[in-house]
This record gives C-alpha cells, structure tokens and sequence, in this order.
C-alpha cells in the first residue's frame, strides 16, 4: 500500500490519471494483486476509506512482522519502511480507517490530490 500511495503521488504530480496508473498496476504486466488493485483503483481513486481493513489492523501486523524478523534476525526494510508509514497514519487519526486511508498523508504532505478527477469515482465504472 504504502508503494501504491507513492506511485499515486508521482502520478499525481505528473498529471497522469491515477486511473491509467491504477490499470496498469491490474494489468498482467504490472503484476499487482487484487487486493491492492482493489483498494488503489477503488479506495484511494474514490476517495473511499469507510470499512475494509483497518489500519490499526496493517500496523499490528506489521509490527508482529517486525517482531519476528528481530527474533529470526532478518531484515525486512520494505516492512519497516511501510510500518512507519501506518504509524503516521495512526498518529493522524486513521486507525478505524481501510488502510488504504494513509493515501491521505501523501495528499497532505504533496498538495496534490491522489482521488482520480478523471475517474467514475474510482469505482472501475
């Protein structure tokens, strides 16, 4: 997710249609699954961040991820680096939020919006 939310940002300082971005992330090519195509190309594109998972839920299991990566002694930077992420969307009041809701950080921190204007409200329609 916190890739998706990136990449939404660049497209978004780009002006390219985060819908566009978000086909190409389903497409076979771009090889995404379908959770995360479902809540980029409907979640975030629609602005929709009512019910699915929360993120308080992505950050415990992150953090249970991080626990035992310290006790197996592996790295898991893309863990940490996404971990920090859902902190900051707790720390912002996103807990009972779809995880997909830390899109919103990136709005606040770029100015751009990552809901796609150019889409049916992101809803694939």
């Amino acid at each position: 997710m916190v890739m998706l939310c990136e990449a939404g940002a660049m497209a978004a300082a780009w002006s390219i249609p985060r819908a566009k971005l978000g086909e190409l992330f389903a497409s076979q090519e771009g090889g995404l699954i379908r959770p995360l195509t479902h809540r980029f190309m409907e979640r975030v594109l629609g602005g929709d961040y009512a019910g699915g998972m929360p993120t308080e839920a992505a950050r415990k299991d992150s953090t249970l991820a991080l626990q035992l990566a310290e006790h197996t002694k592996i790295p898991l930077f893309t863990i940490q680096a996404a971990h920090t992420a859902y902190e900051l969307g707790m720390a912002a009041g996103l807990g009972r939020q779809d995880y997909a809701s830390i899109a919103t950080l990136w709005e606040g921190w770029t100015g751009l919006p990552l809901r796609d204007s150019d889409s049916d409200s992101g809803t694939g329609g």
